[in-house]
């Protein structure tokens, strides 16, 4: 962390080292991927919502890669189209489909759904206290401010 802001990072998102932390509530399948994950074990595609980086599994390498822009907006399109010619149970089906795949995960399913996972995994699931204290003593001189 202190290298990261030294370089000149803003902030940086640490939500692996959280859920892979002993003392989460996540399933264990995903805790269990992040310790021994490298960074070349995730992957960048295009979500629901936007970009995600994510787990390499099964899921991710079906999913297709990121497109131009234009060939994202033709894509978008193409949905919106077929979205709006479907029935009120039609839409409700196939949004049940996509929440099934983001959901898996939660219910320690990690081949066949959205793996959210970060490219800067640790090797170590400490507790989420204790982690903080280290970071804390880590970066002392980091300036915290609140919203």
């Amino acid at each position: 962390m202190a290298l990261a802001l030294a370089a000149g990072a803003d902030g940086m998102s640490m939500g692996s080292r959280f859920i892979a932390s002993k003392d989460s509530e996540f399933h264990d399948n995903y805790k269990d991927i992040i310790p021994p994950a490298k960074a070349n074990d995730t992957i960048v595609r295009t979500g629901n919502l936007s970009i995600i980086r994510m787990w390499r599994n099964k899921y991710s390498t079906a999913k297709g890669v990121i497109k131009s822009k234009e060939e994202k907006i033709a894509e978008e399109q193409a949905i919106i189209k077929k979205r709006s010619v479907m029935s009120q149970e039609e839409l409700k089906e196939e949004y049940k489909k996509d929440f099934i795949k983001n959901y898996a995960i939660y219910e320690g399913d990690v081949e066949s759904g959205i793996v959210p996972l970060g490219q800067s995994i640790s090797s170590s699931s400490p507790e989420v206290v204790g982690y903080l204290i280290f970071l804390a003593l880590e970066s002392p001189s980091i300036n915290c401010s609140y919203f």
